[in-house]
């Protein structure tokens, strides 16, 4: 079904969004 490779889809969109942000956040925000 197509519905378990949306689902991985939709999966691997929210790990790469969350490794995106976290970049950013690095980057925008410098720790200390």
């Amino acid at each position: 079904m197509n519905l378990i490779k949306i689902f991985g889809i939709i999966i691997i969109l929210i790990m790469v969004f969350s490794a995106v942000a976290t970049f950013l956040a690095m980057i925008i925000v410098p720790g200390t």
